[in-house]
């Protein structure tokens, strides 16, 4: 979901203040499935908040040897090479659009998160 907002409104009937907040610009994935080596692998990284369209990258650690991370869709792919069994540990970044508010300098939200692969 984007642009979701929690309102709260405080006052009597007669006279109303409502204050919205945006929901944070996070990476919701928390786990990701495992995976097989020779066999294809296919997962989605997720986030809410933000402007999108999102970028996303690998910023530490690394991927299995012969999966991706496409940088526009978030979702990891490919397949895992022969020898490449065991726990890749990496952090992914997103990044959102820059939105430019009036009379304002654009700006960009970035979230990244710890994730891990076990290949077997």
């Amino acid at each position: 979901m984007t642009g979701e907002t929690d309102a709260l409104t405080i006052g009597t009937a007669a006279q109303t203040t409502t204050y919205n907040f945006e929901a944070p610009f996070q990476v919701t994935t928390t786990s990701l499935p495992a995976g097989r080596v020779k066999t294809t692998y296919t997962a989605s990284l997720t986030a809410n908040g933000g402007n999108p369209p999102y970028k996303w990258s690998v910023v530490s650690g690394s991927l299995p040897t012969g999966l991706h991370l496409h940088r526009s869709t978030g979702v990891i792919s490919g397949k895992p090479y022969k020898s490449d069994s065991g726990v890749y540990t990496f952090t992914v970044k997103v990044v959102d659009k820059k939105v430019r508010a009036m009379h304002q300098p654009a700006t960009q939200n970035t979230a990244t998160k710890v994730l891990s692969i076990a290949i077997s």
